[in-house]
C-alpha cells in the first residue's frame, strides 16, 4: 500500500452528500481559485458521471493539506486575505468549482479553506509577521515580471536598494518605513541567493512550511518565496 507524504498509512472518509451538491449548486458558483478569479470558467459535471453517494475518498493528511495551503496563497493572496470562517458547505462554491468539489473531496477542501482562515488570523494577530508576508509576496510578484530575475541577479547595492526599482516600481514601495525596507532588503538577497543555486534557500519542506514554524524563525517575508 503506497503510504501518504508523513509516512502513515492512507485514510478515507465516506461522502454522503448528495448528487444536487455537485450537480446543481444552490447559490451562485464563483469559485475564485477554480477559475483564477473568473479568468476560466466554472466547470460543471455531468448528470451521467459515476457520482455514487457514500464514495470513499482518500482524506488529506496536514501534510497535504498544508502544501495545497501554501500553493494557494502563493497563488491567490489577493483573493483571500479576508476569507470567513465557513459555516455550511455551500459557502465552498465561493471557492471551488463542482469539478473541484468532486475529485478533490468537499471535506479536504472543507479542511483547506478552514486551515488558510486560521493562518490568516496568525497573520493578523502577528503584526510584524504579517507585514513581512506582505512584503515576500510583493518581492515574488515583482520577480515573476519581464527581466527582474536578471535584474536581481546582477544587483550589487545592497545600501540603497530602491535603486533596483524603475519608476512604477518605486511608486509602490515608496511609502516603506525604513523598517518594511529592512525586509525588503533580506527578502530580495534571499531571492538573490536562490537564483544563484545556493544551497539551503528553497522552501521547506512539512513541518518546517507552516505558517506557525516561520513566525517561530521570524522569517515569513521567505515563507513561500522560490
Amino acid at each position: 500500500m503506497v503510504k501518504t507524504n508523513d509516512g502513515s498509512i492512507p485514510r478515507y472518509y465516506v461522502d454522503n452528500l448528495s448528487k444536487e451538491f455537485y450537480l446543481r449548486p444552490a447559490r451562485e458558483v464563483r469559485a475564485v481559485f477554480s477559475t483564477n478569479n473568473g479568468a476560466l470558467p466554472a466547470r460543471t459535471l455531468s448528470p451521467t458521471a459515476d457520482m455514487a453517494t457514500g464514495r470513499h475518498v482518500y482524506l488529506w493528511c496536514a501534510e497535504d493539506i498544508q502544501n495545497h495551503a501554501n500553493s494557494v496563497r502563493k497563488k491567490h493572496w489577493n483573493l483571500m486575505k479576508s476569507m470567513p470562517q465557513p459555516t455550511c458547505w455551500e459557502d465552498l462554491y465561493d471557492y471551488f468549482d463542482c469539478v473541484d468539489l468532486f475529485h478533490h473531496g468537499a471535506l479536504n477542501l472543507w479542511n483547506l479553506v478552514c486551515h488558510l482562515v486560521h493562518e490568516n488570523k496568525m497573520l493578523r494577530d502577528n503584526l510584524i509577521h504579517g507585514i513581512s508576508f506582505e512584503v515576500g509576496m510583493w518581492c515574488d510578484e515583482w520577480l515573476a515580471r519581464n527581466h527582474n530575475k536578471t535584474r536581481l541577479r546582477d544587483f550589487s547595492d545592497w545600501g540603497n536598494v530602491l535603486v533596483l526599482f524603475d519608476g512604477s516600481e518605486l511608486e509602490e514601495i515608496r511609502q516603506l518605513d525604513p523598517f518594511s525596507q529592512d525586509i525588503l532588503r533580506t527578502a530580495l538577497a534571499h531571492r538573490q541567493h536562490q537564483l544563484a543555486g545556493q544551497l539551503g534557500l528553497h522552501p521547506p519542506v512539512y513541518p518546517g512550511n507552516t505558517a506557525a514554524a516561520q513566525l517561530h524563525q521570524s522569517n515569513m517575508q521567505n515563507w513561500l518565496g522560490k
